[in-house]
C-alpha cells in the first residue's frame, strides 16, 4: 500500500535509493601490503571494535541501541578508523553507516543506501544488506508468531493494520504457522506520522499483549488503550532506512523482498522451492524495473478497471483530496502496471491492485513548463477537502450592509514561529473587505514531530489562527490535538512538500502560480486582478 513518509518519507526525496554496502572485507582484515609508493594515499583497514577508544567505542553502542538493533553482533564488528582529515570512526550495522568521534562526543547516523558518500565501502547487492540487517534486529521489539511445528523459515513482514493488503495476509498465518514457518511482524504506518495506522499500532506495540491486541487490529476490534512511542519510531526509520515503499513488505531469510499481498501456497512454493512469487504483487528491489523506467515507456490513456480506480480513491481520501475530479486524473498502462497522475501525485498501482507507489510528479518532471507547474498546483488545490483547512471569508467594511460577493480565493501555507506569517495575518481584514476569500493549510516547516507541528495541530482544533500567530502560549495550554487535526496537518504538509513550497507563508493563487515570503495587501491585489507569471 501508500508509504508516505517518505514523510516520514518521502519527505526527503526519491522513492527508490542507490545501494551502497560492505564488502567482504568486513568479515576479514585485509592485509597490509608490503610496500606502499611515498605518493599514495594512506591504507585504511579495517580494525575491531575492542581496539578502538573506549569513549567511542560506548558512543557506538549507544548509537547502536538508539537505532532499535540489538547488540548481538557486536563483538564481530569491523570499523573504519579515523582519516587524517576527519577524526570519525565509521561502522555498517545494517541498514546504517555510524559516524563516531574519537572521544565520543560526536555521533551521526545515516542510511548507507541514500548517502552516496560512504564509497569507502565496496559495493554488494541489496540482498546482502536485508540479511546483515536481519541479524542485527531485535526480536523483543517484534510481535512474533511461532509455528506449530518444527521452525522451516522465518519471515519479518512490515505491516499496517489499516493497509487492506497486510490484513489479507494476516488470516494466511495460522496457514503459515501450521507448515513451519515462523512470522516476525514490526509496524510500518504508510501513510505518515499523524494516520489512523500509526495510532493503531502504537497501542498494539506499547501494549502487554502484542499478539492479541494486533489480531484485534487486523479484525476491527477494540484494543487496549495504551499510548507511547516504544518500538513504533525505530520500526519507521529501519523500514526507511531499507527504503520501503509499501506494506506489506516481506523479507526472506536469503535477503529478498516482497512488497504487496502474497497467498501462503505462493508464498510457501517460494521458500520450499523457490517457485517466483506473481510478477505483480512481487519485486525484487533494486533488480525489476523501477517506475522511473516504466514512466519512460510509450503509453496511451487507458480507463483503469473499477478496482483500480477505488483504491485510488480510498488512497486520495487519506491524502484530504476528496473532491474526486476525474478530468484532474490521467490513466496509462504499462506491462503491469496502472499509473494514475492526480496533480502533484504520481500513482503506480499493480493490475491486480495488490501493489502501490506513491511519488511526486514535480520531482520526477523538472522539465515541466510554469505554465504546466501552475495547472498542477491549480488541480491539487481544487482536490483538497475545504473542510481540513481554516477559511476566512469575504465580508463588507464595517458600516456597509449586504452580502460581499467572492472575487478571488487565496489558499495560504502558514507555520508557527513563522513572523512573516504574522505580518500576512495583518493583511486579512483588507483582503477580505476587497471581496478575497482566504483559505488557511498548516505547513510545518521543521517536520511533523516538530513543536510548530504540535501548535498548528491545536490551532486546527480550535479553529484559531489568531492564536496561532498572535497568542501561541494560549495554544500550548489548551487540550492535545486530536487524531483529525494532526491528519490535517500532516495531509497540508504533505501537499505542501509535493507542490515544492518550502518556505513560510506559501502561496497559492486561483491560477496556480506561487508566491513564498510576505506579501503586501496592494501587491496582493495587482496579483490577483492582472494575471501573470510569478517568480518564485
Amino acid at each position: 500500500m501508500l508509504l508516505l513518509s517518505r514523510l516520514f518519507f518521502a519527505l526527503t526525496g526519491s522513492l527508490l535509493c542507490h545501494c551502497f554496502a560492505v564488502s567482504a572485507a568486513m568479515n576479514e582484515v585485509p592485509s597490509k601490503p608490503a610496500e606502499i609508493a611515498d605518493n599514495a594515499a594512506p591504507v585504511r583497514l579495517f580494525v575491531a571494535i575492542d581496539s578502538i577508544p573506549k569513549l567511542a567505542r560506548q558512543k557506538l553502542i549507544q548509537e547502536i541501541s538508539l537505532s532499535g538493533l540489538g547488540l548481538q553482533n557486536l563483538p564481530a564488528l569491523k570499523m573504519l578508523p579515523p582519516e587524517t582529515d576527519k577524526l570519525l570512526y565509521q561502522a555498517q550495522v545494517g541498514p546504517y553507516v555510524f559516524d563516531i568521534s574519537i572521544d565520543g562526543k560526536f555521533s551521526m547516523h545515516s542510511s548507507r543506501f541514500s548517502n552516496a558518500n560512504h564509497m569507502l565501502f565496496a559495493d554488494v547487492d541489496y540482498a546482502d544488506v536485508i540479511r546483515e540487517t536481519l541479524s542485527w534486529l531485535d526480536e523483543s521489539r517484534m510481535v512474533v508468531y511461532e509455528p506449530t511445528s518444527s521452525i522451516q523459515h522465518t519471515l519479518t513482514i512490515f505491516t499496517d493494520t489499516t493497509c487492506p493488503f497486510s490484513q489479507n495476509l494476516h488470516q494466511e498465518i495460522p496457514t503459515l504457522n501450521a507448515a513451519g514457518v515462523r512470522v516476525r511482524y514490526l509496524p510500518f504506518p504508510r501513510l505518515g506520522e499523524h494516520s489512523q495506522g500509526l495510532y493503531d499500532m502504537t497501542r498494539i506495540w506499547c501494549s502487554a499483549e502484542r499478539q492479541e491486541n494486533l489480531d484485534a487490529g487486523f479484525s476491527g476490534f477494540p484494543m487496549d488503550e495504551e499510548d507511547c512511542r516504544s518500538d513504533l519510531e525505530f520500526s519507521i526509520t529501519l523500514g526507511n532506512a531499507l527504503g520501503l515503499m509499501g506494506t506489506p513488505t516481506i523479507l526472506f531469510e536469503g535477503g529478498s523482498a516482497s512488497t504487496g499481498y502474497s497467498s501462503a501456497h505462493d508464498l510457501l512454493q517460494y521458500l520450499d522451492e523457490g517457485v517466483l512469487l506473481p510478477t505483480t504483487t512481487f519485486s525484487w528491489i533494486g533488480e525489476q524495473d523501477t517506475p522511473e523506467q516504466m514512466l519512460s515507456e510509450p503509453v496511451e490513456v487507458v480507463t483503469p478497471p473499477v478496482q483500480i480506480s477505488q483504491l485510488l480513491k480510498t488512497e486520495l481520501k487519506a491524502l484530504k483530496l476528496n473532491n474526486f475530479n476525474p478530468e484532474y486524473i490521467r490513466f496509462t498502462k504499462s506491462d503491469t502496471f496502472y499509473l494514475a497522475e492526480v496533480g502533484s501525485y504520481l500513482f503506480q498501482i499493480s493490475e491486480d491492485s495488490n501493489y502501490l507507489f506513491q511519488s511526486n510528479l514535480l520531482e520526477k518532471h523538472p522539465e515541466l513548463f510554469d505554465s504546466q507547474v501552475q495547472q498542477i498546483r491549480r488541480q491539487m488545490m481544487d482536490m483538497l477537502d475545504e473542510s481540513s483547512m481554516i477559511v476566512f471569508e469575504p465580508t463588507l467594511p464595517a458600516g456597509q450592509a449586504g452580502q460581499m460577493q467572492v472575487k478571488h480565493t487565496l489558499s495560504l501555507f502558514v507555520d508557527a514561529s513563522c513572523p512573516f506569517c504574522t505580518s500576512q495575518y495583518q493583511e486579512i481584514p483588507y483582503l477580505r473587505n476587497a471581496g478575497v476569500r482566504i483559505r488557511y493549510l498548516a505547513f510545518p516547516k521543521n517536520g511533523l514531530e516538530s513543536a510548530e507541528a504540535d501548535l498548528l495541530a491545536r490551532a486546527w482544533c480550535l479553529q484559531d489562527i489568531e492564536a496561532l500567530l498572535l497568542n501561541p502560549e494560549k495554544l500550548k495550554t489548551s487540550p492535545p490535538p486530536s487524531t483529525s487535526c494532526k491528519e490535517s496537518v500532516a495531509a497540508h504538509y504533505l501537499l505542501g512538500r509535493s507542490l515544492e513550497l518550502f518556505g513560510t507563508p506559501g502561496i497559492v493563487l486561483e491560477t496556480g502560480e506561487a508566491i513564498s515570503g510576505y506579501v503586501s495587501f496592494d501587491e496582493l491585489m495587482e496579483y490577483m486582478e492582472t494575471p501573470q507569471v510569478i517568480l518564485e
